[in-house]
């Protein structure tokens, strides 16, 4: 009976788990979409280089995440929803004489979530280089935030001092008002639209550091140490499974069947969260995709598909993440 309590708090920290994956998702897709919306680094920043390349490095793990690693995940949660049928749909009786066929799904799933782990630990890699270069880099962009702040209330005052000039104008000789007052309010506006960029630029540059090591990666991060976390309660339960139906009697059988189905109705619950974020997500980073044309990154990601698709051919799953995706 310990057994099965310990069984219990296993399932209980997996509903934990997935109760936070859709609001991680949904705040790592709003912010990826905002740092390519209305946010871009002037050309005249001087990193406008270095952060260009990291926003570049950052869409292309985005669309790899979406394209590759996103229906992956799909297929994950689905797994799980669809255990947890056999135990919400079937009675005892049925579920026994299933069981058999069930330890074959748990087997498979088991083996697809360790594929998954494999996949979103690789791109880590060149995020986690992003990230390292980002804060490299830091210092220097924080010093040159200064420099801008400084540049900017220089600027300001200057502003201010035209149009003052530009008001004053009206005590000006008559036959120079309309000359005088143009030019300084010309100034004025120019002066004014340098502090504005010198202010984007600054808040950009935050944006995309908080975007790499704030959101992305700890999203990701969360997400396979939740997936690990669920291969190895599927791990563990094809070990019982297959202990049950070699040496189980019925007895056992229903104390495992009646823990699992009283949580039925709580793991239905938190999947049908996930899928119901899942279109908005995809919607986020589709945008990216559509606001900066790189068929660099199409040839790259079409690589990247043939490969899993191979992984997952010689896994014999192929067709498994293609009805689980579809359901």
């Amino acid at each position: 009976m310990a057994m099965n309590a310990i069984k219990e708090e296993t399932v209980d920290k997996l509903l934990e788990d997935l109760k936070d994956v859709p609001d991680k998702m949904r705040n790592f897709s709003l912010n990826m979409r905002a740092l390519y919306s209305d946010k871009t680094v002037v050309s005249t920043s001087k990193y406008a280089e270095q952060f260009n390349g990291f926003k570049n490095e950052l869409k292309r793990q985005a669309m790899f995440y979406m394209n590759v690693l996103n229906p992956l995940g799909i297929s994950t949660v689905q797994s799980l929803k669809d255990l947890f049928e056999y135990y919400e749909l079937l009675e005892l009786d049925e579920w026994i004489s299933n069981v058999e066929d069930i330890i074959d799904t748990v087997d498979r799933y088991r083996t697809l979530c360790q594929i998954i782990v494999k996949e979103h630990k690789k791109i880590l890699v060149p995020l986690k280089k992003v990230e390292d270069e980002v804060h490299t880099l830091l210092p220097q962009v924080e010093s040159s935030n200064k420099e801008m702040e400084d540049a900017k209330g220089k600027l300001m005052n200057s502003v201010a001092s035209n149009y003052a000039f530009a008001v004053g104008a009206g005590s000006v000789e008559p036959s120079l008002l309309l000359f005088t007052l143009p030019i300084a309010t010309v100034m004025a506006l120019i002066k004014k639209s340098r502090v504005a960029d010198l202010d984007t630029q600054s808040k950009v540059n935050d944006f995309l550091i908080a975007t790499a090591s704030e959101t992305m990666i700890p999203t990701i991060a969360l997400f396979i140490s939740n997936v690990e976390a669920l291969a190895g309660f599927f791990e563990v339960l094809y070990q019982e499974l297959n202990s049950l139906s070699k040496y189980g009697d019925r007895r056992m059988k229903e104390i495992h069947f009646k823990m699992m189905r009283s949580k039925a109705s709580q793991i239905q619950k938190h999947c049908k969260c996930f899928f119901a974020v899942t279109p908005q997500f995809e919607t986020d980073l589709l945008a990216i995709r559509e606001s900066v044309e790189d068929k660099s990154t199409d040839v790259w990601l079409e690589e990247k598909q043939k490969a899993l698709q191979e992984d997952l051919s010689v896994n014999n799953l192929r067709e498994l993440t293609e009805r689980l995706c579809l359901q």
